[in-house]
């Protein structure tokens, strides 16, 4: 929400309101949502993978582990790097001191608000190591777990229990169910960071161009407006939930009990 009342209030001259502190909080509110996506949808791919794994390929004994802690444990680990890694943005984001006016009229909140390094050997292990690592990385796992689930799928269709098929429980199908949710989720983050990385790399070229920063809008905003749809179809409780109001037949009326006339001879 931030990244993108910030992106609309800079489309209306927001750069000459928020000046300086507002381009701080965009490149760093920018860099750590984009991290946290990136990094949350591959601990998502990691723990269903790792259940469609033990379903496939069931084991003899189950480790007895809380769940809510590793999420907790997890979660707050994760939060606590991105806002290491971004929290220099803070330091770093300025302002450009002139912005041209095919800038200030089309994409200024890419081009006006600016990333300006003490040094160049902060620039390259700063931004060209480090922010690109950090998503770059977990990309690449995301496409490898994909595939991986792929492959797991496969075999669980074509595998045989002694020519006699063993039906699943609930459980079992949940976790295929969000096996499967999770692909088209990987490869919608995938397409759209290599999509939005690549536009950044020619921005200058392209400032001509009045389109160009409603792409660069779309392409930042639509996992996170598209995501959580997906995310919460994993959940077989909230599809349980949501079936009745949302996939709820009419209600069809049973006509009334014929009336029985009784003879008078029947007694």
């Amino acid at each position: 929400m931030v990244v993108n009342v910030l992106s609309i209030i800079y489309s209306v001259g927001g750069v000459v309101i928020f000046d300086m502190a507002g381009c701080k909080i965009f490149k760093f509110t920018f860099a750590l949502t984009n991290m946290l996506a990136i990094w949350f949808t591959l601990y998502v791919a990691l723990f269903y993978i790792v259940r469609l794994d033990r379903v496939v390929h069931p084991a003899t004994s189950t480790p007895r582990v809380s769940r809510q802690t590793i999420h907790l444990v997890v979660m707050l680990v994760l939060w606590a790097i991105g806002l290491g890694v971004s929290s220099p943005l803070l330091i770093y984001a300025d302002k450009a001191e002139k912005i041209s006016n095919a800038s200030y009229s089309s994409n200024q909140v890419y081009t006006s608000c600016q990333v300006n390094y003490t040094s160049l050997i902060v620039h390259h292990v700063y931004a060209l190591v480090i922010l690109t690592a950090v998503d770059l990385g977990p990309l690449i796992v995301l496409l490898l777990v994909s595939i991986r689930i792929v492959m797991l799928l496969k075999e669980h269709r074509v595998a045989t229990y002694g020519d006699i098929w063993i039906g699943e429980d609930k459980a079992e199908s949940e976790i295929f169910m969000a096996s499967k949710l999770i692909l088209p989720l990987v490869f919608l983050l995938i397409g759209l960071w290599v999509s939005h990385f690549a536009l950044l790399q020619f921005l200058d070229k392209l400032d001509s161009y009045y389109f160009i920063p409603v792409i660069l809008a779309v392409l930042s905003s639509a996992y996170s407006a598209l995501s959580p749809y997906i995310c919460i179809a994993i959940s077989s409780k909230v599809r349980q939930c949501l079936r009745p109001s949302c996939f709820s037949k009419p209600v069809q009326q049973s006509p009334p009990p014929a009336t029985v006339l009784s003879s008078p001879y029947a007694e």
